[in-house]
Protein backbone atom coordinates (compact mmCIF):
# COMPACT_ATOMS: atom_id res chain seq x y z
CA UNK A 1 0.00 0.00 0.00
CA UNK A 2 1.00 3.51 -0.61
CA UNK A 3 -0.67 7.14 0.03
CA UNK A 4 -1.66 7.23 -3.01
CA UNK A 5 -3.45 3.88 -4.51
CA UNK A 6 -2.79 0.07 -3.94
CA UNK A 7 -0.02 -2.10 -6.10
CA UNK A 8 -0.48 -5.67 -6.85
CA UNK A 9 1.83 -7.56 -9.03
CA UNK A 10 0.90 -10.82 -9.82
CA UNK A 11 3.11 -13.43 -12.51
CA UNK A 12 0.79 -16.07 -12.93
CA UNK A 13 3.52 -17.96 -15.99
CA UNK A 14 6.70 -17.04 -17.43
CA UNK A 15 6.39 -18.35 -21.13
CA UNK A 16 10.27 -17.16 -21.38
CA UNK A 17 12.97 -17.34 -19.59
CA UNK A 18 14.75 -14.19 -18.90
CA UNK A 19 17.87 -15.15 -20.28
CA UNK A 20 17.96 -17.46 -22.84
CA UNK A 21 21.20 -19.95 -22.79
CA UNK A 22 23.59 -19.78 -25.41
CA UNK A 23 23.26 -23.01 -27.99
CA UNK A 24 26.49 -24.29 -26.78
CA UNK A 25 25.45 -25.04 -23.78
CA UNK A 26 22.19 -26.58 -24.59
CA UNK A 27 23.75 -30.83 -23.80
CA UNK A 28 23.71 -32.67 -27.22
CA UNK A 29 20.76 -35.49 -27.43
CA UNK A 30 21.97 -39.01 -27.26
CA UNK A 31 20.69 -40.79 -30.30
CA UNK A 32 18.34 -43.92 -28.89
CA UNK A 33 18.18 -47.21 -30.25
CA UNK A 34 14.95 -47.56 -32.52
CA UNK A 35 11.96 -49.05 -30.69
CA UNK A 36 10.40 -52.38 -31.82
CA UNK A 37 7.52 -52.50 -34.53
CA UNK A 38 4.19 -51.88 -32.83
CA UNK A 39 1.68 -54.36 -33.86
CA UNK A 40 -1.49 -52.64 -34.54
CA UNK A 41 -3.29 -55.07 -32.85
CA UNK A 42 -1.90 -54.28 -29.23
CA UNK A 43 -3.21 -50.54 -29.85
CA UNK A 44 -6.06 -49.88 -27.66
CA UNK A 45 -8.11 -46.56 -27.99
CA UNK A 46 -8.68 -44.90 -24.90
CA UNK A 47 -12.14 -44.75 -23.38
CA UNK A 48 -14.33 -42.28 -24.53
CA UNK A 49 -15.05 -40.32 -20.89
CA UNK A 50 -11.15 -39.81 -21.08
CA UNK A 51 -11.52 -38.55 -24.74
CA UNK A 52 -14.17 -35.86 -23.60
CA UNK A 53 -12.08 -35.25 -20.38
CA UNK A 54 -8.74 -34.35 -22.79
CA UNK A 55 -11.36 -31.67 -25.11
CA UNK A 56 -12.83 -30.25 -22.45
CA UNK A 57 -9.63 -29.69 -20.26
CA UNK A 58 -8.00 -28.18 -23.94
CA UNK A 59 -10.73 -25.73 -24.65
CA UNK A 60 -10.83 -24.73 -21.11
CA UNK A 61 -6.92 -24.14 -21.13
CA UNK A 62 -7.72 -22.15 -24.81
CA UNK A 63 -9.88 -19.81 -22.91
CA UNK A 64 -7.49 -19.36 -19.78
CA UNK A 65 -4.99 -18.46 -21.89
CA UNK A 66 -6.63 -16.06 -24.31
CA UNK A 67 -8.03 -14.63 -21.08
CA UNK A 68 -4.36 -13.64 -19.66
CA UNK A 69 -3.79 -12.87 -22.79
CA UNK A 70 -6.29 -10.22 -22.71
CA UNK A 71 -5.22 -8.91 -19.46
CA UNK A 72 -1.79 -8.28 -20.44
CA UNK A 73 -2.65 -6.65 -23.65
CA UNK A 74 -4.90 -4.46 -21.54
CA UNK A 75 -2.72 -3.98 -18.49
CA UNK A 76 -1.76 -0.53 -17.53
CA UNK A 77 1.83 -0.61 -15.56
CA UNK A 78 2.56 3.04 -14.11
CA UNK A 79 5.78 3.00 -12.07
CA UNK A 80 6.20 6.18 -9.79
CA UNK A 81 9.81 7.40 -8.36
Amino acid sequence: MSPGGAVILIVCKRDVPMIEPPPEAEPQPVAAPAPPPIDPKDIKMPPREEIERDLINERADLLARRYLRDLRRTAFVEIRN
